[in-house]
């Protein structure tokens, strides 16, 4: 039996806990790629005084994450701790080498190179709640082309009050593909007009939900929103198992349709896809006009190369912008965090941007330390250890025993992989949300149930020969 050593009021052991939940806060939040690249190689370390220390695997690795995700990791360790109800932690970096930064540098070296799109404060004085633009997410900044021309299209009528249908907009796309782009572009031309614009995650209006149902507030708690010319709320995915949000949400929306306002949602499913909507509200979202983007063509994606480049003065030949549209197909913003990278990279090397520089960090952004392969080698063990085969792990068959064997897949491949939830959702043919309940689910039986957890410590032996 593991002995915990009590550090600061907070058991050694629910460091790892913590940590395991807010990286799947920060996958989800970030991105699957900024997360392998900045997130995934951090190394937790319990430390004393409720203070989770992660090492960097080098200072310059440490000095860039502290500039750019520090404050989200710090909102995922908080979200974590609250989840699991234990003591607050909080969060510190430090790197396992001692590499310092080039001394001769100018003084402004490090916010050149991390700089950060300052975010404009539109935060409602009243609720608190709404999020804040990002001022590059403009339709001027927005690149067209043949995968999301429609999308942009109707989220310029939308801000320019042409009627569209019933005024009712749903932008369709996997991450990264510019669905917040247009929802914030829309947004940002509204509030030109002196117009009221809420933009806020399903997430966001949740937590305002229960915070007015705590302070018992709650005739007064959709009216702020009752007022807008212009709803904007992100990844309504969020709404899925949850039927008292579903009923509020479509009450809002229905009075602001009723009043000539308009609404902007954005999924990575359509409504048809939901699962665990209420009839009437998958009925009202269905009645939205759907606007899918997909991946973007090599032309798009080089066009937007060079309208990042020639935005933040960066000096790049065309063959290596030529390079990286090569290689990054299915997310826009990992082309520009490759472009960041190149930049940050040059400037700490002292080397100009050329074709060996740009394939050593195509190496580190495209290679995933968790390969497909991973999830297929987990189902196979799991399909010889059960004696079932893939085609009926995979299946809709929800039997009781063949819903535990499949649990407890799905949690190796969240536990041992970095892929994300709807990554694992693919390869197990669910629903992200159904991977995201069946992994913590498991999280909690593990707690409780001794045989479960001699099983699946024997199952991540196994693995560990071949992951």
């Amino acid at each position: 039996m593991t002995t915990l050593t009590h550090l600061g009021g907070v058991e050694a052991s629910i460091f790892s806990e913590v940590w395991a939940n807010a990286s799947s806060y920060l996958q989800d939040a970030l991105g699957t790629d900024k997360y392998r690249n900045w997130v995934y190689p951090l190394k937790p370390l319990p430390g004393a005084d409720n203070r989770l220390v992660l090492e960097a695997p080098t200072h310059f690795f440490m000095t860039y994450v502290s500039a750019n995700y520090l404050e989200a990791i710090r909102g995922a360790v908080r979200e974590a701790c609250s989840s699991l109800s234990v003591q607050s932690i909080d969060v510190s970096l430090s790197a396992n080498d001692e590499i310092p930064l080039d001394p001769v540098r100018p003084a402004d070296w490090e916010e050149t190179v991390y700089r950060q799109t300052k975010l404009q404060g539109l935060y409602d004085n009243q609720t608190g709640f709404t999020q804040p633009f990002n001022p590059w997410n403009t339709f001027e900044n927005f690149v067209v082309g043949e995968s999301n021309e429609m999308a942009y299209e109707c989220c310029q009528a939308f801000s320019k009050d042409r009627q569209l249908g019933n005024n009712l907009l749903m932008v369709l796309s996997d991450t990264g593909l510019g669905k917040s782009h247009l929802a914030q572009a829309a947004g940002t031309e509204v509030i030109n007009k002196d117009k009221k614009v809420f933009y806020l995650s399903a997430r966001d209006y949740s937590t305002h939900y229960v915070s007015s149902v705590t302070k018992k507030d709650f005739e007064s708690f959709n009216n702020d929103y009752k007022k807008s010319d212009l709803l904007v709320i992100e990844d309504v995915t969020f709404f899925s198992k949850k039927p008292q949000f579903q009923n509020e949400i479509c009450a809002v929306i229905d009075y602001l349709l009723n009043k000539g306002a308009k609404v902007v949602l954005t999924s990575n499913q359509s409504p048809s896809e939901i699962p665990y909507l209420s009839p009437s509200c998958r009925s009202r979202l269905q009645a939205a006009l759907l606007t899918p983007i997909k991946p973007p063509s090599y032309e798009t994606r080089l066009k937007i190369l060079t309208n990042l480049v020639k935005a933040h003065s960066y000096k790049m030949p065309s063959s290596v912008l030529e390079l990286v549209a090569q290689n990054v197909t299915n997310d826009v913003r990992l082309l520009q965090s490759c472009l960041t990278s190149l930049k940050a990279k040059s400037d700490y090397e002292k080397k100009p941007v050329d074709m060996s520089l740009a394939k050593d960090v195509l190496a580190f952004s495209t290679k995933s330390p968790s390969s497909g392969e991973a999830l297929n080698k987990i189902k196979s063990l799991i399909c010889g250890v059960y004696n079932v085969d893939e085609e009926t792990l995979v299946s809709k068959n929800v039997t009781k025993t063949l819903n535990k064997i499949r649990s407890v897949g799905i949690y190796l491949a969240k536990h041992m992989t970095s892929h994300s939830y709807t990554e694992i959702g693919r390869a197990f043919n669910r629903q992200h949300t159904t991977i995201i309940y069946t992994y913590n689910k498991i999280l909690m039986a593990l707690k409780k149930d001794d045989e479960l957890r001699n099983t699946v410590d024997f199952l991540i032996k196994q693995l560990g020969k071949n992951i």
